[in-house]
């Protein structure tokens, strides 16, 4: 599923007649029932996101003023996607295409569209996450939540970035680039831009309080050890204190040496995680080898969203949270 598309007074007048109608019609029954909406073509102003975290944040701030489409469906990595003819259409129809950063999701930049908008150098420097040591599968230096420490591996990183770019992991980084989001939508569409910065303020109280909610919920298991499939997860983990042991994949794409998924297991035993995460945009098979090699639970979480229950950027979080906690506690 794409992100949900609303129907707004802006595009209603394009549609004509019968034919409009029924185009109408489609829009609704997508918003409500969670179909591939992106088959319908749309016309009148409208944004491009790359992936569903880009696509919930965006349309969060857009609201009623727009239409938000998400090219990728649920299930699929941005790390593997394969852009479709569609994907062009539909960005070189848009006003912007806002994606992540050349690392994410660069494949964006084969995309024609007005406007490549960048999301992640949006995000306050203060709250940009440095990779974690990667080297021999460990991530057990945990900065103390503060993303800075000795990079071992820093040459493996070099063609990564230095940055983590997962950044809507963390409500209060989300909250963080805000500010430059709604300026970049004012430049875009002025006169909608009373409406941006309104819808701005609500979405930053709902970040604040969805902060606070997973922070007390999380409570009872900070301090406990993990393991990922992928570091997708670092402004979660470093917000509400989960330790990470060991990354079963740590560079997308990149299958694992079996020397490498043998000192993953290592690490499992010797922080004592009893839990392996893995993700359905990635290949299952190397968690669950690990998984049953270290004898320990192996459960799914979700970092990109776009299914039915993690439509929306809070229900994104919302379900991850109550992953962790049903592994945990």
């Amino acid at each position: 599923m794409h992100i949900p598309i609303l129907v707004t007074n802006n595009s209603i007048p394009a549609l004509k007649s019968l034919q409009g109608l029924f185009g109408v019609a489609v829009l609704l029954l997508c918003v409500f029932s969670g179909l591939h909406c992106a088959q319908y073509e749309i016309e009148g102003d409208y944004y491009v996101a790359t992936c569903p975290p880009v696509a919930m944040i965006l349309q969060e701030v857009v609201g009623e003023r727009s239409v938000v489409i998400g090219l990728m469906q649920a299930g699929a990595s941005p790390h593997t996607y394969e852009i479709k003819p569609s994907d062009a259409r539909r960005s070189e129809g848009a006003l912007a295409l806002f994606y992540v950063d050349e690392v994410y999701d660069g494949w964006a930049a084969q995309l024609p569209a007005r406007e490549r908008i960048p999301t992640f150098p949006m995000v306050a420097e203060s709250m940009k996450r440095h990779w974690e040591d990667a080297e021999g599968c460990t991530l057990h230096d945990h900065h103390n939540g503060n993303g800075h420490g000795h990079n071992h591996a820093h040459e493996h990183h070099h063609d990564h970035g230095e940055l983590d770019p997962h950044y809507w992991a963390d409500p209060l980084t989300v909250a963080s680039l805000l500010p430059e989001l709604v300026a970049t939508l004012c430049r875009l569409d002025p006169e909608g831009c009373a409406e941006y910065e309104a819808n701005a303020a609500r979405f930053e109280a709902l970040l604040e309080t969805l902060h606070t909610e997973t922070a007390e919920a999380t409570a009872p298991i900070a301090g406990q050890v993990i393991a990922l499939f992928h570091p997708s997860w670092k402004y979660y983990t470093d917000r509400y204190g989960l330790e990470v042991a060991a990354l079963v994949e740590p560079y997308p794409g990149q299958e694992s040496s079996p020397r490498y998924i043998r000192q993953v297991i290592e690490q499992l035993q010797e922080h004592g995680a009893n839990v392996v995460f893995t993700e359905p945009q990635l290949p299952r098979r190397p968690a669950e080898v690990v998984a049953e090699a270290a004898s320990v639970r192996l459960m799914e979480i979700d970092p990109v969203g776009g299914a039915p229950q993690t439509s929306t950027y809070a229900d994104l979080i919302r379900y991850n949270t109550q992953v962790f906690l049903k592994a945990l506690q």
